[in-house]
């Protein structure tokens, strides 16, 4: 015999100062969802009684609304690349200054960052030239930071490593057994001191593999205070 699957239901509600989407389907268990912007999405099965929902919802209440916050911030950190807007470079941030020509790119002028588009500017077209002009400035900067800090390891013993970069959502740099500095794009918006501290961190990589005790010796050796650097990265990936 085969029983026919009853159609999910949605419906609104709120329970004191907390609104939300009520969703029933066939599920077995009640379980909670937040979307972009903080809108609260409860899912429950057919038959739960509404009062044993609203129940839940109130021993959730603390976990809601931590992560409603970190969602309504996260929605206003969200890029919508339109002229003016501003975005970081080396600590500060610039507004976006646009206009039409045949090379795409960008270069920092009169405390903006300006952007050269061909046609009309749309937000894709800002966001990918505006990731040209990060590339072009990491590659000056990286490569200028790591000369001024690998002479220590030169005396060492060490070979100076290849640098490449891509964009990491997990992490600000790595170092391969094999010499290969791979760093974040993104560090280009970082403070320079912030950018001095991954490229040491990733040449101590040479010596130290791991995160041991050793590695943290060479990281006070070679930058004294790298703790306040590495607080300051913590989180913004």
């Amino acid at each position: 015999m085969f029983f026919k699957k009853k159609k999910s239901e949605t419906s609104k509600g709120s329970f004191g100062d907390l609104d939300y989407t009520l969703v029933r389907t066939s599920r077995r268990t009640l379980a909670l969802q937040i979307k972009n912007g903080g809108q609260l999405i409860v899912r429950a099965p057919h038959r739960t009684p509404l009062r044993e929902i609203e129940d839940w919802i109130y021993k959730k209440r603390t976990w809601i609304i931590r992560h409603q916050h970190k969602s309504l911030q996260k929605a206003e950190d969200t890029p919508l690349y339109l002229e003016g807007e501003h975005h970081p470079y080396l600590g500060r941030t610039y507004p976006l200054r646009l206009k039409r020509g045949m090379q795409m790119g960008g270069i920092l002028e009169n405390g903006e960052i300006l952007l050269t588009l061909r046609g009309a500017p749309s937000p894709e077209k800002i966001e990918r030239v505006l990731k040209v002009f990060y590339r072009a400035e990491a590659v000056l900067i990286f490569e200028d930071r790591l000369d001024k800090h690998f002479a220590p390891f030169a005396v060492r013993g060490h070979k100076r490593p290849t640098i490449s970069m891509r964009w990491m959502k997990g992490r600000w740099g790595s170092m391969s057994r094999s010499g290969k500095m791979s760093l974040n794009t993104q560090l280009v918006k970082k403070d320079i001191e912030q950018v001095d501290y991954v490229i040491v961190h990733e040449l101590c990589h040479m010596e130290h593999m791991n995160h041991g005790k050793k590695f943290y010796r060479l990281m006070d050796q070679m930058m004294p205070g790298w703790k306040n650097l590495r607080k300051g990265l913590k989180g913004d990936l």
